[in-house]
């Protein structure tokens, strides 16, 4: 009897170390986790803000930063697209009228029928020679200050005794009586001539 009553004691004993234990246990932990969640908690949104403290005489004020947002940079618009003026299409002269052979030079020449915007005078007579190159730059024959206008644009030479006139692989092309001048062209008196917006009239007595 004595025997039995020992255990009880024993194990009663062990009973209320287990539950100190646990009570002392579970106190400490949800200290501790209140702790973390004061720490971790927000500032409430009724908490008052410090009151500002007064300046003192003299002292610089600090500078005062704007809470609003900052405004994004503009973009520049696109630049406008560069309008390019396209070559004028080729004169089409009406059909001239038969030369008048009194009035016809003995000598190969070019007459000004339009000057268009080269500086050229309608009715100006220009004289050829064995060969002549026709264009914009300064060291051509005949300088032809047109902006359609090629450096070197055109030439006309003789061959065999007779005026041949040929493209230089110019930019907006000759023209021998209003179509382009893809090979080597023949002259014959009274042939119109288009350099860009000029018009010329081919005159020889051959």
């Amino acid at each position: 009897m004595d025997a039995y009553f020992g255990i009880i004691m024993l194990l009663g004993r062990y009973l209320f170390l287990g539950l100190v234990y646990y009570f002392v246990y579970w106190g400490f932990r949800s200290l501790v986790v209140e702790m973390r969640a004061e720490r971790a908690a927000p500032v409430a949104a009724g908490t008052r803000a410090p009151a500002p403290v007064a300046a003192r005489p003299g002292a610089v004020p600090a500078p005062v930063t704007s809470s609003a947002p900052v405004a994004a940079p503009v973009a520049a618009p696109p630049a406008a697209p560069v309008a390019v003026t396209p070559a004028p299409a080729a004169p089409v002269s009406a059909p001239a009228p038969a030369p008048d052979p009194a009035s016809t030079p003995a000598l190969a020449c070019l007459v000004v029928r339009d000057p268009g915007q080269s500086g050229l005078q309608a009715g100006q007579v220009l004289s050829l020679t064995a060969a002549v190159t026709i264009g914009r730059a300064p060291d051509n024959g005949l300088v032809v200050n047109d902006r359609f206008c090629s450096q070197h644009h055109a030439m006309i030479f003789l061959q065999q005794g007779r005026r041949i006139l040929r493209d230089r692989n110019s930019t907006n092309g000759t023209f021998h009586n209003g179509r382009p001048v893809t090979e080597d062209i023949v002259l014959r008196n009274g042939d119109q001539i288009a350099i860009g917006t000029v018009s010329l009239e081919y005159r020889s007595a051959r």
